[in-house]
This record gives C-alpha cells, sequence and structure tokens, in this order.
C-alpha cells in the first residue's frame, strides 16, 4: 500500500505530469508514451472534426459541392486529420529535439514555426529549379499532398505521406538520441 500512496502523493503534487520527463531515469520512453498519447487523442478528435467539417461543407455547397465517395476525397479528408495530428507530432519532435539541444523554449518554438511557415516562403526565393526540387519536400507541402486530391506541382499522396513520416522518424530519433545521451 505504501507505493501507491507514494504515487498518489506524486500525482497530487504534479497534475499534470510536466515533470514526467524530469522525473523518470529514462526519459526516451517518456517522450515515446507523450508521443503515442498526442498522435492517438489528435486523430481521435481530428478525424471526426475533418468529416465533419467536409460533410457541413459540402451541405453549404450543395449541389456545386462533391461527395465523400468520389474518388480521392475520403482520403483527403481524412489526411487532412492525419496531417494535423503529424504536425503536432512533428511540433513536439522538433521542439523535443532543439529542445534538448538548445535547451531554450523559446528557441525550439521559434525553431516549429520557423520549419513549418518561414522556410516554405525562403525556399519559394531560390531560383526556379532549385524551390521545385526543394519545395515538395518540406513537411507542409508533403501534408499537402496527401490532403488534396489533384495537383501537379506536389508529391503523390503516399509520398507526402512517407516525406511527412521520415520528417517525424528523424526528428523523433534526434530527441531520443539526445535524451538518451543526457540520460548516460
Amino acid at each position: 500500500m505504501g507505493h501507491l500512496a507514494d504515487w498518489r502523493r506524486v500525482a497530487r503534487a504534479h497534475p499534470t505530469g510536466a515533470d514526467a520527463l524530469l522525473a523518470a531515469a529514462k526519459r526516451w520512453p517518456v517522450l515515446g508514451a507523450k508521443v503515442a498519447v498526442l498522435a492517438g487523442v489528435s486523430l481521435a478528435v481530428l478525424a471526426p472534426t475533418a468529416l465533419l467539417t467536409f460533410l457541413g461543407g459540402q451541405g453549404i455547397l450543395g449541389a456545386e459541392g462533391t461527395s465523400l465517395g468520389d474518388e480521392g476525397v475520403l482520403r483527403a479528408v481524412l489526411g487532412a486529420a492525419c496531417y494535423l495530428a503529424g504536425v503536432g507530432v512533428l511540433g513536439m519532435a522538433l521542439g523535443m529535439a532543439l529542445g534538448a539541444l538548445l535547451r531554450n523554449t523559446a528557441g525550439a518554438i521559434t525553431s516549429v514555426v520557423a520549419l513549418l511557415l518561414v522556410l516554405p516562403g525562403l525556399v519559394s526565393l531560390l531560383p526556379e529549379g532549385w524551390s521545385d526540387a526543394i519545395s515538395p519536400y518540406l513537411p507542409s507541402s508533403a501534408g499537402q499532398a496527401f490532403m488534396s486530391i489533384s495537383s501537379p506541382d506536389l508529391l503523390s499522396p503516399g509520398a507526402g505521406l512517407a516525406v511527412l513520416a521520415g520528417w517525424l522518424v528523424a526528428l523523433l530519433g534526434a530527441a531520443v538520441v539526445l535524451l538518451r545521451r543526457r540520460d548516460a
């Protein structure tokens, strides 16, 4: 009964779990658990939200709208939910990796905003050949690829999903490596 009482005392002292990374002996499993919870909760909320938003928009458009059964529409609607959940995990991964590297919350948040919002604009300023070669592989463009029905400027939906997953794996891998190094 002593362990349960200790756990309850710690839970009352830290109700948000924000100190979990500080309290854990090995922090990378805590990161994995946080990512899993964030992704699961995000998808559970965003999938029905994207579907209801699509249906509401189609109700407004009436005969001018499209059907959920049309080619690529369901994939694009669910892709929107996956992209938004992925951006949440990407932000967390980039924030964790850069937060561990920089040890500065403001720097990590600024880096996430720069990756998702500023970098695409900077890439568009490059010469056209370079911009066309780099732009599809940015996280925002990769997400657009599997959220759109068709676009000649973007990757295929499967390739877009693979690129976004690659960004997530690379950044989470960097976060795990940095956490393991600091734990040693």
